[in-house]
């Protein structure tokens, strides 16, 4: 199915909304639409986009968050064989500017709020159309044929957080689409007719294509740490769900209340969670809030998700009963191929397959994490520098550099040490930052952490849980903390340490830096 020549993503919910039209599609706490709804909805507002003179291949800004519509809006510019360009909730004024500008679209599709940019912000009035996300919905449009692009044709692009600087924008064609949800069906294994509430938008349209009903939760994805668990678990109890996806910060809100709480409420069968690391104190909780719910850890990344996943239960267990060294993530799935090859700051270049795996590192070696397979994103959207810097091009295959740093057992579990370009060389010896967070991830009072190496001194910087760092706290972190690190850290206190926009759950070493330095010795 996924090689089919012309094959088009809403295909597939034509599909669905002719095996089971009267399911429900898509719910919120206030409306739901069925699969044939659905369907109908993004026929009359992919006719409304061709009404507008639009062209296949032509980019349609969308700044819409989760919800019925953006669904709507997605699948219709995918029917008409357009390419949607989806940004975040979070996205600052200055960067849906650059974007603009960077993307060149024929279109804007966002809430009211967006609209009022346009008052400040030139580059979006110049885009030729602007719509919001009600427009066409009431017009009864002529409904056009499904569009045919060519497999490997852009169907959605999606910006990546861009902490560092202009965000990567990563292409995914209609074939890797549809690799993808093969992928995520297998590792998922979500019965079609069941309830999954996710909190990542890329999961929806796998839910879609699987005759799954999507519930979308009761929180605001602008501040996904500030998720209220009352709003959520009222949702569980009212809908059912038999699955739960999201990222380590919305379950830990989640947790804590369900533990401290104790209230009534039906569990999920399964709980599926990634988007940033999960450590060991996090796991257990989980296991205590919800004993009878299988839950597993995916990791993966924007360019390919998922890359391995792994049951809780055995991320736990190997926990209990081994010296810290790593966070395990797991076996890689069947469908990727991954290597660990030397860290280096300059690009990678190699012939072919076999030279690149020439270059693989043993066993219980670190070194940078690197993966190809069929929904492993190849390219990104006009941006060849990118490409250079984070993609390893073969005469048979295209390899992305995950930018995280780990290693292989030698019963080939992938283990997860940190981001390579933070990896610290420290007297003939590579330091990680995730063997230390393990470490203080065991102390209560730690919310997290991150180890780091400022004008050639090691640092630790801690984000407390109303506490005081009193000098025995110090003293018990420096003595577990001796297991992995050579000599003394010297540690610095924050009430909060500057995380990622997307999941609010990976430290920025960047602005990290930027903090130390400001409460420097």
């Amino acid at each position: 199915m996924v090689n089919q020549p012309g094959l088009n993503l809403v295909s597939v919910l034509e599909k669905r909304a002719e095996r089971h039209p009267d399911r429900i599609a898509i719910m919120t706490g206030k409306e739901k639409v069925t699969f044939r709804e659905l369907l109908d909805r993004v026929k009359n507002t992919a006719g409304f986009i061709k009404n507008q003179g639009l062209n296949e291949g032509d980019c349609i800004l969308v700044y819409i968050p989760m919800s019925i519509q953006l669904y709507e809006i997605l699948l219709a510019i995918f029917y008409s064989g357009m390419t949607a360009v989806f940004t975040d909730a979070w996205t600052t004024r200055n960067r849906l500017s650059e974007i603009t500008v960077f993307i060149r679209p024929k279109a804007f599709w966002g809430i009211p709020k967006s609209h009022l940019l346009r008052l400040l912000n030139r580059e979006i009035r110049q885009i030729p159309f602007h719509w919001f996300p009600g427009s066409g919905t009431n017009i009864i449009s002529q409904k056009p044929e499904i569009a045919t692009p060519k497999p490997v044709s852009p169907a959605l692009i999606t910006l990546t957080s861009g902490s560092t600087g202009f965000p990567k924008a990563a292409s995914r064609s209609h074939q890797f689409l549809l690799a993808q949800h093969s992928v995520l069906s297998e590792t998922l294994n979500l019965s079609e007719g069941s309830v999954d509430m996710p909190t990542l938008p890329v999961f929806v349209l796998n839910n879609l294509a699987s005759g799954i009903t999507t519930l979308l939760p009761d929180m605001d994805f602008l501040k996904t740490e500030n998720v209220n668990p009352t709003r959520i678990l009222a949702q569980w109890n009212k809908q059912k769900v038999n699955s739960v996806t999201g990222s380590p910060v919305f379950f830990q809100k989640l947790t804590e209340h369900i533990l401290k709480v104790q209230p009534a409420f039906p569990p999920p069968e399964m709980i599926f969670i990634g988007g940033a690391p999960v450590f060991p104190a996090l796991a257990k909780k989980l296991k205590a809030a919800f004993p009878k719910t299988q839950i597993t850890i995916v990791y993966g990344s924007t360019e390919a998700e998922p890359i391995s996943e792994l049951p809780l239960d055995d991320f736990i267990r190997f926990n209990e009963t081994n010296s810290v060294s790593g966070l395990l993530a797991g076996r890689p799935v069947s469908q990727i191929e991954l290597a660990i090859l030397p860290i280096s700051e300059n690009p990678i270049s190699c012939q072919s397959d076999s030279d690149l795996r020439n270059l693989k590192l043993g066993y219980g070696q670190t070194g940078e994490i690197v993966v190809r397979g069929s929904h492993v994103l190849t390219s990104y959207f006009n941006q060849p520098e990118e490409e250079v810097k984070n993609k390893i091009r073969t005469a048979e295959s295209v390899w992305h550099r995950t930018g995280d740093a780990g290693f292989l057992d030698d019963h080939g579990r992938l283990f997860l040490t940190g981001r390579a370009n933070s990896a610290i060389r420290w007297k003939n010896r590579m330091l990680f930052s995730f063997p230390a967070e393990i470490i203080l991830s065991s102390f209560p009072e730690v919310k997290n952490s991150a180890l780091i190496k400022k004008s050639d001194k090691l640092y630790l910087a801690l984000a407390l849980e109303g506490t005081k760092f009193t000098d025995d706290l110090k003293t018990e972190m420096e003595t577990k903390l001796s297991a992995y690190l050579p000599e003394k850290p010297n540690f610095r206190i924050f009430s909060k340490l500057p995380t990622d926009p997307r999941h609010n759950s990976k430290i920025d070493y960047s602005k990290l830096l930027e903090m130390i330095k400001e409460d420097s010795e």
